[in-house]
């Protein structure tokens, strides 16, 4: 069984990292402000830009000094609108959601702290979305179809890019975009697309760190 372990952690770092590399885990929370909307084809309508906010948790392994991999946990509240291009009839969307994003990172050390760029995909599971004109609920099936007006899943991908200060205190800005069709029912073609922009701070601590060195764990497997 330790072989196999140490053979498993050699495999995965491969050879593309130093001899001796020290893995960090970090445990941080953040709290930032959104700014979101819809991307709508086939539509007239269009969608204007909400206020919202998210807080959640953000996880961090680094691996070496300018590598990490990064999941997040979030809770995102967001007020996106739609207005018909021929009306001008507004209707705002009140919506909670859990997103689950995870980043590939990049970081190098910049002044006392480390600036830092990622980029990888997200899931999310919509919780409440309510129309706050027509005082609708969105997730509510149709007694008649069985269907809600929109799904609940969403996929995607996203951008984070930020700095962390020495006292461990960081801001990130984060952008994601939706893959999925939000929609259930869209039998003239419209799609609804999820698009969220955010900025906020956030601020992490040490777990625990393990040194590696490759040398070492190859000779011990091998001999």
């Amino acid at each position: 069984m330790k072989r196999i372990l140490i053979l498993s952690v050699v495999l995965l770092f491969g050879f593309g990292i130093n001899a001796q590399t020290t893995l960090v885990f970090t445990k941080g929370f953040k709290a930032n402000a959104t700014m979101s909307n819809f991307l709508l084809e086939n539509s007239g309508s269009k969608s204007n830009l909400g206020f919202g906010a998210l807080i959640g948790s953000s996880d961090k392994l680094e691996i070496g000094e300018h590598f990490a991999l990064q999941g997040e946990l979030l809770f995102r509240y967001g007020t996106p609108d739609i207005r018909d291009k021929t009306t001008g009839a507004k209707n705002i969307y009140q919506n909670w959601s859990v997103e689950i994003p995870t980043y590939a990172v990049g970081q190098i050390k910049v002044g006392l702290g480390k600036a830092f760029f990622g980029i990888g995909p997200y899931i999310g599971l919509e919780l409440s979305a309510k129309s706050n004109t027509e005082k609708i609920n969105l997730y509510k099936k149709d007694k008649i179809t069985g269907e809600s007006t929109m799904s609940h899943w969403d996929f995607g991908g996203g951008a984070i890019l930020g700095y962390e200060f020495a006292n461990k205190i960081f801001v990130d800005a984060t952008y994601r975009i939706g893959f999925l069709n939000l929609l259930n029912v869209n039998k003239d073609g419209t799609t609804m697309r999820d698009q969220v922009f955010s900025l906020g701070l956030g601020y992490r601590f040490q777990l625990f760190s393990i040194k590696l060195d490759k040398t070492k764990s190859m000779k011990t497997f091998f001999d």
